[in-house]
């Protein structure tokens, strides 16, 4: 949960580093996040690593693949590493590195098996979207801008449609959030603003066409709905203190929601179900000392849930977490 003016403040730093050493943020008192019962916990990077902002898919292939932002000053740029069973973890490797900041990384895998991550980079000066691909996870493409906005953009997140077209939806330096379309041909629609005063957007595609953006709003969770012609519905307020909301579609159109909750003593993931027409009361992921941060959460096509997120102690990075529950 790391501010946009943060990121801004390597505009005058010279950036040094590569590779999983770079990640590293010195010695730390080691602390990892506990989970509830049901839940199986696995480090993703090594203790000390500054990780934040993670986005997870799962592979068409099977296994995982995640793309993370480094926040260590100097070193602020996108990195992905891929499993295949979610237990074992490749060295994460930097992706589409440019000379200043990247962050705020969004993953998806298209119908061949190629990688797509879109990022946020101020490398010509403003903020503003990236595209690179990759085949493996390992060798990306060089990236290519997108559209720009008027105002200057960042924290990505991407959905399938059921007709193909590739859904986008981030947030401008101006607390808007804005929504495209990508068609299969490559052409992106005008952007169209979703809310005008909120952020962190997450995107969930349901089976039936409508489409589902939850965001954060002067400290509550809202969520809107697109339906199938491409028309927006009113907001809906949850009711939810939270930040960094990741939403999955379920089946029989269901959601499942987890951001982060401050509590008395740290962060911690909470989750809340959309079954039927109402949504769940909270329920807690995490426990312990640890500030946990940034989830991102899927639903597997087994209907397994899987999360990833970053932890902090006292303020310095412990690293990636992932974590599964059938």
């Amino acid at each position: 949960m790391r501010p946009l003016a943060v990121a801004l403040i390597s505009l005058a730093l010279t950036l040094t580093g590569c590779g999983q050493n770079a990640l590293m943020g010195g010695p730390s008192v080691s602390a990892a996040p506990q989970v509830t019962a049901g839940w199986t916990l696995t480090r993703v990077t090594p203790e000390g690593v500054r990780a934040v902002e993670p986005s997870l898919i799962e592979r068409q292939g099977g296994g995982f693949a995640i793309a993370f932002s480094s926040d260590k000053l100097g070193d602020q740029h996108v990195y992905c590493t891929t499993s295949p069973d979610g237990s074992r973890w490749t060295a994460p490797v930097a992706v589409a590195k440019g000379p200043l900041t990247d962050e705020s990384p969004a993953l998806y895998e298209d119908a061949a098996g190629t990688l797509h991550l879109f990022f946020a980079s101020n490398r010509s000066q403003r903020f503003r979207l990236y595209e690179t691909t990759s085949p493996d996870g390992q060798t990306w493409s060089e990236a290519a801008a997108l559209p720009e906005d008027p105002d200057q953009s960042y924290r990505p997140s991407v959905a399938t449609l059921a007709n193909g077209t590739l859904a986008l939806a981030y947030e401008t330096l101006g607390g808007a959030i804005r929504f495209r379309t990508k068609s299969a041909q490559g052409a992106w629609s005008e952007a169209a603003t979703v809310h005008a005063g909120g952020g962190d957007p997450a995107l969930a595609a349901l089976s039936d066409g409508r489409l589902v953006v939850a965001y954060r709003s002067y400290g509550k969770l809202q969520t809107r709905t697109r339906s199938a012609a491409g028309a927006w519905g009113e907001a809906s307020d949850l009711g939810t203190a939270g930040e960094a909301p990741s939403l999955a579609a379920v089946t029989q159109g269901g959601l499942w929601l987890v951001y982060a909750a401050e509590t008395d003593a740290a962060y911690k993931l909470t989750e809340r179900k959309l079954e039927g027409a109402a949504w769940t009361s909270e329920t807690g992921l995490t426990t312990g000392d640890t500030d946990d941060e940034d989830p991102a959460a899927i639903v597997t096509r087994s209907g397994e849930r899987v999360m990833v997120w970053g932890a902090r102690k006292d303020g310095r990075g412990q690293g990636l977490f992932f974590a599964r529950r059938s």
